[in-house]
């Protein structure tokens, strides 16, 4: 059961951030925040997650859209373009598979199964999967403009970023650019989309301790029962982020 609206805000859009705190805590983030203003930016997300690992944070950051409205920007070309990018994407896709098969020294190596694995394409010249990926961020462009999305990737506030979205209201060929995508599927979120992990710099720092500061509040809050793999809260901790 949710806890009551806060702040006007809709049941359904308090239900995606329950499932994205979930979700984190099932990845190992162990450190949660909601309603975070992200350092040198004058934006709020609505959940920050960080997971740590031999002193060194990771930091993911998380939009929740309950209706399409919030995700895109008006344009008369929308139809057309959501169309040419859903015929990039099966082409991208498709490119994708066979480039794992063929390099696998491409793989990230972070989990221990290939196939739930990402990896990294941004360096690879192949002027045919290149033109793809081009041809998509334009149309992407198109359709969110000089949106919030692309400026946090831009800024590199984060390692890695998801729109948690309800079922429907967005394909995984259209997410922004470096974007993920989870998917409400039944009381959990499926995974439609990897992000792409950038680096992050300074803002790393910053991120892990307001997600720290706001872990205990939110699970009490969302009324989420399960429990991270680390403890919440370790004030000695944060000395050792880099």
């Amino acid at each position: 059961m949710l806890g009551d609206m806060r702040g006007g805000e809709s049941e359904a859009h308090l239900r995606l951030k329950q499932r994205a705190v979930a979700w984190a805590l099932e990845a190992g983030y162990t450190a949660i925040a909601d309603e975070v203003r992200l350092p040198r930016s004058p934006y709020r997300v609505d959940i920050v997650a960080a997971r740590f690992k031999d002193g060194t944070a990771e930091i993911a950051v998380f939009e929740c859209k309950q209706a399409r409205s919030d995700l895109l920007k008006d344009s008369a070309t929308e139809k057309r373009t959501r169309a040419k990018l859903e015929q990039l994407h099966e082409r991208r896709v498709a490119w994708e598979k066979q480039l794992a098969i063929h390099r696998p020294d491409l793989r990230a190596g972070e989990t221990l199964f290939p196939e739930f694995d990402r990896y990294d394409f941004s360096d690879l010249r192949h002027e045919g999967f290149k033109a793809i990926c081009a041809e998509m961020t334009r149309l992407k462009s198109r359709l969110y403009g000089k949106t919030k999305f692309a400026k946090l990737v831009r800024w590199r506030v984060a390692h890695t970023f998801h729109i948690v979205a309800v079922g429907g209201i967005c394909t995984a060929a259209e997410v922004p650019e470096g974007w993920g995508l989870l998917v409400e599927s039944g009381e959990k979120l499926e995974q439609l989309r990897l992000p792409v992990r950038i680096d992050c710099g300074d803002p790393a720092g910053a991120l892990a301790a307001i997600a720290r500061a706001g872990t205990r509040r939110l699970m009490k809050e969302l009324h989420i029962n399960l429990q991270p793999r680390e403890a919440l809260s370790d004030p000695e901790g944060l000395s050792r982020i880099k």
